[in-house]
């Protein structure tokens, strides 16, 4: 049981980023500023990967992958948007801090994967 509620919170962070992406890129094309710098296809791409390989990994090989992954999400998803925060590249303060909350959750539940 405890192991499913991992892997969903696992799941839900996966989809969160692709959501916060796609939407970003459905505000681009309709002719509004995107939520962050981002490039979204590029973000949703990684981020569809990334999910792809940790489904279809088996426990033997998804621990060195996690760390990969929470290292990949903490220096391009939580480094990148603290450090690069100007306030003309985001669509509001609260898109770049959902940007940053996201991968903050993403990278504490993979965490919790790993250690699981």
């Amino acid at each position: 049981m405890q192991a499913e509620l991992i892997d969903i919170a696992a799941v839900a962070y996966f989809m969160l980023a692709i959501g916060y992406n796609l939407t970003s890129l459905v505000l681009a094309d309709c002719g509004s500023p995107p939520l962050a710098p981002t490039e979204p296809v590029q973000a949703i791409l990684m981020m569809t990967a990334l999910y792809l390989v940790y489904a279809a990994a088996d426990s033997g090989i998804r621990g060195p992958l996690l760390a990969v992954f929470i290292f990949l999400i903490a220096r391009f998803g939580i480094y990148r948007h603290v450090v690069g925060y100007d306030a003309s590249r985001y669509a509001s303060r609260f898109a770049w801090a959902s940007a940053i909350g996201i991968n903050v959750y993403g990278v504490c539940v993979l965490c919790i994967t790993l250690m699981a």
